[in-house]
């Protein structure tokens, strides 16, 4: 029984640090090759594109967003077009409606070749209110590939970022006192910590019934 149990501890190790990149990155597609493309969403203070995805700041505070979308020239790709959404800030690139117009030859901007420089949206926000605000970017590119039923291939792609609006206290040093925030790497510990927790628990019971 304890083997049978110990099989099972360690298959949902695996099968946790298997999912883990889909869990931080979500990217989808109904191609079988997904194409290497960069897309990021990150906040910051001041007037240049944010680094973070994570931050925490006082009511009251201005913060810059950003969105970077970008083609790598390492296995990038051939996009057909692409579609950017970030609907908390109400954007969305090429704007609902207006496709046509701004891009008559067939609806959609120019879409980036492999190498080129990054695209990058960027817009400003003041955090008025106060606990955790989270914003999700989307991006949707099409593909020249086809799937199995002959359909366009599309890739899907999001990313978040999150502010935490709160009063800071400062500590004796007269700096704000931080709180931690949960990264990818610190999700993946937690997982890890529950597991050993658990191969740990099991142990102790089978040591104290013999």
């Amino acid at each position: 029984m304890m083997k049978g149990l110990h099989k099972w501890v360690f298959l949902s190790a695996f099968l946790y640090l298997l999912i883990l990149p889909c869990i931080v990155y979500g990217a989808t597609s109904n191609c079988t090759v997904v194409p290497n493309l960069r897309f990021e969403k990150t906040v910051g203070l001041g007037d240049e594109c944010g680094t973070e995805h994570y931050l925490i700041v006082e009511p009251g505070t201005e913060v810059t967003y950003c969105l970077t979308v970008e083609n790598p020239p390492d296995g990038g790709g051939d996009w057909t077009y692409y579609i950017v959404s970030d609907p908390q800030s109400g954007l969305r690139w090429p704007a609902t409606g207006s496709q046509s117009a701004a891009f008559p030859q067939d609806g959609y901007p120019p879409v980036p070749q492999p190498g080129d420089p990054p695209i990058q949206f960027t817009w400003k926000r003041t955090i008025n209110s106060t606990g955790s605000i989270d914003n999700t970017a989307f991006l949707t590119i099409g593909t020249p590939e086809v799937d199995e039923n002959q359909q366009p291939c599309v890739v899907d792609e999001e990313d978040r970022v999150r502010v935490f609006s709160r009063t800071i206290p400062e500590d004796g040093g007269g700096n704000p006192e931080q709180v931690p925030g949960m990264t990818g790497g610190g999700l993946a510990a937690a997982g890890i910590l529950l597991i050993v927790a658990a191969v740990l628990f099991i142990r102790r019971r089978h040591t104290h019934g013999l």
